[in-house]
């Protein structure tokens, strides 16, 4: 099971992000005050899509943290193998950077 995050644009009607993140990776993002950035959409009684823009702050404070002391967020990679580190900088990077270049897309999480 996973978090699908996609980001869509309607002036040009085009999905400019599309992301997979695997449930593994909740205590890190946790950690790394992502959760309820990526999450909290995910759990929230009504999926209602929202802008981009909204999550650009949150996402580049969560870098930053992420990238300030990887090996404390290391020890949170799943022992079981699915999902990493790596892969959280990955995907946050990915989608600050459609954030930043695609402000008012919409974002749907599921």
């Amino acid at each position: 099971m996973s978090l699908d995050i996609n980001l869509h644009c309607d002036c040009c009607g085009q999905t400019v992000a599309e992301v997979n993140l695997t449930h593994n990776l909740r205590d890190m993002a946790q950690a790394a005050g992502l959760h309820d950035t990526l999450w909290g959409p995910y759990i929230a009684a009504e999926r209602t899509s929202f802008k981009a823009s909204t999550m650009t702050v949150p996402l580049a404070n969560g870098l930053a943290r992420l990238r300030s002391d990887p090996e404390s967020f290391k020890k949170h990679n799943p022992p079981n193998g699915w999902g990493d580190y790596d892969g959280l900088v990955d995907v946050v990077t990915t989608l600050l950077i459609r954030c930043v270049q695609f402000p008012d897309a919409d974002v749907c999480v599921w």
